[in-house]
């Protein structure tokens, strides 16, 4: 059987590895781990997260022919985290944060070759990308605790979900 094709994974990974580049640039980003898709680092210290999630699976026509090209719309959550020390701090912290990713996915909504400073970052494994369609708030920023952690003490995260939607056009086989 022939090696199947992640298309979803694809696009996952060429954004991640974008916003990873640009965040680096930036100064939020100190490890690769922060841009990533599991949560399991939150705990490490860093003031800056972003985790990815797949969204839902768009709807696929299953009255395809074989070679047909179609395009499909990726939803990908990016879950933004924010630490703080004091409530104080929140918003300050967290705001242009999400700005920053909110701009990047704007500026480069096609998943291909980018310049940051002098260096090339090639994202070429993204195949057939289209563009970015949209990125728009799941819902309002909230508040985050760990489980575990003492009911008394506060949150010490904000959080909000951004879906980002991505249209790639994919060669039925």
């Amino acid at each position: 059987m022939a090696d199947l094709i992640d298309w979803y994974g694809l696009i996952e990974n060429g954004l991640s590895n974008r916003l990873r580049a640009e965040l680096k640039v930036l100064e939020y980003v100190e490890k690769d781990q922060q841009v990533a898709d599991t949560d399991m680092y939150l705990r490490d210290g860093f003031d800056y997260f972003l985790v990815f999630r797949p969204g839902p699976f768009p709807f696929l026509d299953l009255n395809y022919k074989t070679g047909e090209i179609r395009d499909v719309d990726w939803t990908t959550h990016l879950h933004l985290f924010v630490k703080y020390q004091e409530q104080e701090e929140q918003w300050s912290a967290f705001k242009p944060f999400r700005n920053a990713i909110i701009q990047m996915v704007m500026k480069h909504r096609f998943l291909r070759e980018i310049l940051i400073g002098d260096e090339e970052y090639p994202f070429a494994e993204v195949l057939n990308v289209d563009r970015i369609r949209s990125i728009v708030a799941g819902g309002d920023a909230e508040y985050f605790r760990f489980f575990g952690v003492a009911e008394n003490m506060p949150p010490n995260f904000m959080t909000q979900v951004l879906n980002v939607v991505t249209r790639q056009r994919v060669r039925f086989e």
